[in-house]
């Protein structure tokens, strides 16, 4: 079972079962709703933004993308990875929120007045084989813009909740974690902004093209929706 709450309202959270994903808002009904995952697998991740917008990774090795005002998913990403999807995070930026231009790049100020917030264009997912894909919808929709193969780098312990990513630091350092036969853990530690400090203002203008991206996005945004529907017809 995964569970993940708005980031932005306390009362609205997500949740999966094995065969299904729900979505409960307190302040309108105890009654959780269903959400739709018609050909897809068990919902196996889940991951919110503070824009309204759900991930949602499942078995199949998919990718669902859900808005909070719809039951159906905006987009899907038939077999975005071969395996199973075990970890799925929305790129969680930390930006300065200094009131006067003069006042970035202070220390003390940075981290007193820091906040963080979702970039909309970018998030990362683990699979099975702890392969880490990033994805950049400004840079490719249909397929992740690069992808690390971390389970060459190490003998994973094959256990699946020891697959991690942090939060932000305010440098926009992150770590992803893996378990390790041997019950040690492998730490990387990861930064693709190179510790820039970045302001609400510049971040906010990002994520407003963002938004527009988004609304374009076409119902099945994957190029394996072909090779997936084949399979199964298959089967």
């Amino acid at each position: 079972m995964e569970l993940e709450f708005d980031p932005t309202d306390t009362n609205i959270f997500y949740f999966s079962t094995s065969r299904a994903l729900f979505k409960c808002n307190r302040r309108h009904s105890p009654i959780p709703v269903k959400l739709e995952t018609s050909g897809l697998g068990a919902p196996s991740a889940l991951s919110m933004s503070d824009k309204q917008y759900l991930l949602a990774g499942f078995t199949c090795g998919s990718i669902a993308m859900y808005h909070d005002s719809y039951r159906s998913p905006v987009t899907i990403w038939y077999q975005a990875c071969k395996y199973p999807i075990i970890h799925i995070s929305w790129c969680l930026l930390h930006y300065d929120d200094s009131r006067s231009s003069k006042e970035v790049g202070n220390a003390r100020n940075f981290l007193a007045e820091g906040k963080f917030t979702t970039r909309l264009c970018e998030f990362f997912a683990i699979d099975r084989s702890e392969d880490f894909l990033i994805w950049n919808l400004q840079k490719k929709m249909d397929k992740p813009a690069h992808v690390i193969h971390f389970g060459e780098r190490h003998q994973s312990s094959g256990q699946i909740d020891l697959s991690k990513i942090s939060m932000t630091c305010v440098d926009q350092t992150f770590f992803t974690t893996f378990g390790l036969m041997d019950k040690s853990v492998n730490m990387y530690m990861m930064n693709f902004k190179k510790g820039s400090q970045i302001t609400k203002e510049k971040l906010a203008t990002e994520n407003k093209k963002s938004l527009n991206l988004l609304s374009t996005l076409p119902v099945v945004a994957g190029n394996a929706k072909d090779a997936y529907h084949a399979e199964q017809t298959q089967q």
